[in-house]
């Protein structure tokens, strides 16, 4: 793995734990914004390559 991906990997990682910690206080912004990294990382091509859709 290259620089790219491992910083790919801590965004990703940030951002999770982030809208986990903020569910209590606004779980509907919550809720759409790991909706929309769910479509980032499925958009990504090094999500793409992590999960074998090509």
């Amino acid at each position: 793995m290259d620089k790219f991906t491992y910083m790919f990997w801590i965004g990703v990682f940030i951002l999770l734990v982030s809208h986990i910690l903020l569910f209590k206080e606004m779980p509907i912004h919550c809720t759409i914004s790991l909706i929309g990294l769910f479509f980032m990382f499925i958009g990504s091509k090094i999500g793409r390559e992590f999960l074998g859709i090509s």
